[in-house]
């Protein structure tokens, strides 16, 4: 018992210490907050799971469901890429090139089993910048349960819970001469008559619309 206690611990210990070493690689690019968000909700998802269950169970038991790319901001980016102005010097500015992502946004999906009726929904994403937005990583957590109502047909209600990935636009730090000098504006809107620190106020800040999801679905096998 004592030996199998031990084992479990080291499990739990390496696979925590494992994704949080991941997740701060994938992300380290980003604020350290955003890396601690991750790390932390992987980190305890884990232990979570790990401690219901035999570890080398749950990894036999744990699937990839999918792979994707996250558009959750896909409509955000696209209206923030309409338009531009042209500079003092007559340079043109076109937007749509600050919205352009340098790294998509990936999702991995992932089911653990814990036994024919009941499993836990988890993954996480390893974010999206460009020149004048950033997306956070985010980490997803949650679980489906599944209920037979004949041989052919089972109801299943899935809930996931969404942390992070959220969209942050960038500011501008522009050069008014001799009237203000350097100050940081909404790049969208350095050309307009507001004063630069009004115009920060216009930032977009948006969380994803996929934040809670709960499904009910009726499944008919033929």
């Amino acid at each position: 018992m004592m030996t199998r206690l031990y084992i479990f611990r080291k499990s739990v210990f390496t696979m925590a210490f494992a994704v949080r070493r991941i997740a701060r690689n994938n992300i380290r690019a980003h604020q350290s907050t955003q890396r601690q968000i991750l790390a932390v909700a992987l980190y305890l998802f884990v232990a979570c799971i790990a401690a219901q269950a035999d570890p080398f169970d749950l990894i036999q038991n744990t699937y990839l469901v999918a792979v994707r790319q996250r558009q959750e901001h896909a409509g955000t980016i696209e209206y923030l890429s309409r338009g531009g102005y042209e500079l003092a010097g007559g340079k043109g500015i076109n937007f749509a090139q600050w919205y352009q992502p340098k790294v998509p946004d990936i999702q991995f999906d992932f089911m653990t089993q814990i036994n024919p009726r009941i499993g836990l929904l988890w993954g996480f994403s390893s974010g999206e910048s460009g020149e004048k937005y950033i997306v956070q990583p985010s980490a997803r957590a949650g679980f489906i349960l599944q209920q037979p109502l004949s041989g052919s047909t089972n109801v299943s209600l899935s809930f996931t819970q969404l942390f992070g990935g959220n969209f942050r636009e960038r500011p501008c730090t522009a050069d008014y001469g001799e009237i203000g000098g350097l100050q940081s504006v909404n790049c969208r809107l350095a050309a307009t008559t507001l004063r630069p620190s009004d115009t920060l106020q216009y930032l977009v800040n948006a969380r994803p619309i996929d934040q809670t999801v709960l499904r009910l679905r009726l499944n008919s096998h033929f």
